[in-house]
């Protein structure tokens, strides 16, 4: 079969991160009012959710194990339910900064109407987003790689209406050949969000109401700076999609084959995790004995090795964004213009 690739990519003045953030700042001032409501949904959400998770946990005290599996179970329910609402509240705020980027002001109604149509698909991107890269914790550089590959999936399912594995397929496509300019800019955001926090965190040295400015300042920071990072990173998937390729995206089988297969993984080390959460004491010794510890002196040793050898393999990351691969699949998915 012949061999395909996702071809080259022809960077022509790829905006930097201060445009970006001038980018950003005109589209949040202008939609300000509007993503104060959303955000203020989300943190609803969150709310309900903690109050939630609290309450089981105090249900949980002094009770069987075979009560606490059932609690624990509520409780894995109860934040499936609240994550598929903060999708929700996601895609209103990413379908109300695509519409003023092209001119066209929604009211908060309208783009949770459209956030309604999509959410669900959003859902189901973001668990397979989490299981990939979770599976992939086991080595450092692949979760990192991993990270950066997939996360423009959040936005392809939303705007490009590409479906679970296609989606993540599609941000691989995206970011090929500017993985570390992909990098670099979301850790310019990340910084600059660290940078305000710690600013909050000098009222600590503030002798009796120190604490109190604290937490009110790292609470305002996080509650205004949710909405202005999401329309960052819109900004930064809108950047990737105007890159000229030679090739189209195509939809390869080495690609579902590989998500699938990394997503798999993690969800069984998520579900080894949560089930040795509802076993009682002595379920959770015999898993200690018999599960946990030998496959810590499997993994440990692999670990340990690939850090010292870090430096070696950063290097060798320039490869990575240059794959061929197998097709077995030759179904087309066309990207959507924007």
């Amino acid at each position: 079969m012949p061999e395909q690739s996702y071809g080259k990519v022809l960077i022509i003045n790829l905006p930097g991160v201060g445009s970006l953030l001038s980018r950003t700042w005109d589209i949040y001032k202008g939609l300000f009012g509007k993503l104060v409501s959303l955000t203020a949904l989300f943190v609803i959400g969150l709310a309900i959710n903690l109050s939630l998770n609290t309450f089981l946990d105090y249900l949980s005290v002094g009770k069987s194990d075979s009560i606490n599996a059932v609690i624990q179970i509520l409780m894995t329910l109860v934040n499936l339910g609240c994550f598929l609402y903060y999708s929700y509240i996601l895609a209103g705020i990413i379908y109300l900064a695509h519409a003023a980027r092209k001119g066209n002001l929604l009211s908060v109604s309208q783009s949770l109407e459209l956030a309604s149509q999509r959410y669900r698909s959003l859902f189901w991107v973001l668990i397979l987003f989490a299981l990939v890269t979770y599976g992939s914790l086991i080595t450092f550089v692949l979760a990192v790689l991993f990270y950066v590959w997939f996360y423009f999936g959040i936005y392809v399912v939303l705007l490009d209406e590409e479906r679970g594995v296609a989606a993540l397929a599609k941000s691989r496509y995206l970011t090929h050949g500017i993985f570390f300019k992909t990098l670099g800019r979301y850790l310019a955001i990340s910084v600059i969000g660290i940078a305000f926090l710690y600013i909050s965190y000098l009222f600590l040295t503030v002798q009796v109401i120190g604490g109190i400015f604290f937490l009110a300042l790292a609470l305002a920071i996080a509650f205004f700076g949710f909405p202005f990072f999401i329309i960052y990173e819109y900004f930064r998937y809108e950047d990737v999609c105007r890159l000229e390729r030679n090739a189209p995206f195509t939809f390869f089988g080495g690609d579902k084959a590989g998500i699938l297969a990394w997503g798999i993984f993690g969800l069984l080390l998520l579900m080894w995790g949560w089930t040795y959460g509802i076993l009682g004491a002595s379920g959770r010794s015999w898993v200690a004995e018999n599960v946990t510890k030998p496959v810590a002196r499997a993994i440990v040793p692999l670990t340990i090795e690939a850090r010292k050898n870090l430096d070696r393999i950063s290097p060798i990351l320039e490869k990575f964004e240059s794959p061929s691969s197998r097709a077995t699949s030759k179904e087309k998915v066309e990207s959507v213009e924007k």
